[in-house]
């Protein structure tokens, strides 16, 4: 059959009339299909993240998009500097909130800090990050009191083991004056 058509297409050819037609039906050309859940067809992205987050965080932190949503999956799955970078992303007071909580639990106190700081900035009566922001600046004190007793029992330690090593100098010397 397509040969019948040759002499058709090659007039319109030479013409341009199919160079025309190409134009024309190229942008209807077929389109890789894309997939989608059942979920997805009939509800938006969030209202499907918490479902999603608790059912499975790790899941949901590949398919979520929005920065608040990814990395409330990424600190449900327990990977608080994903989370802090997701977070980070997102502009404003609960943003900033919820980066100082990621930041704490990954052991970054100081950025934490500075985290509810600009919550706080933001908005000043938010409780949460006052609360929270008190409960690491005691963390952070209290490491610091305990590096500093560490340092006290190191120099200590490295005071007596020099009147060791004195000790134990006078002593050899003593024995070789008694041979």
């Amino acid at each position: 059959m397509l040969w019948l058509a040759l002499p058709l297409v090659l007039m319109g050819w030479r013409r341009g009339a199919l160079s025309a037609l190409a134009l024309i039906l190229l942008p209807v050309w077929p389109q890789p299909a894309a997939a989608i859940s059942w979920e997805e067809l009939w509800q938006r992205e969030d209202q499907r993240a918490p479902a999603l987050i608790q059912d499975n965080p790790e899941s949901a932190a590949r398919q979520l998009e929005d920065p608040e949503w990814r990395g409330s999956a990424l600190y449900r799955s327990g990977k608080y500097d994903s989370a802090a970078e997701a977070f980070a992303r997102k502009q404003g007071p609960r943003a900033s909130y919820n980066r100082g909580n990621a930041l704490a639990r990954a052991g970054k106190l100081e950025e934490a800090l500075a985290a509810y700081d600009a919550a706080l900035n933001a908005a000043p009566d938010m409780e949460d990050a006052l609360h929270n922001r008190k409960i690491v600046e005691e963390l952070l004190n209290q490491e610091q009191q305990n590096q500093d007793g560490n340092q006290d029992n190191n120099q200590q330690d490295s005071r007596n083991s020099q009147g060791d090593s004195s000790n134990q100098q006078q002593n050899r010397q003593g024995q070789n004056g008694n041979k």
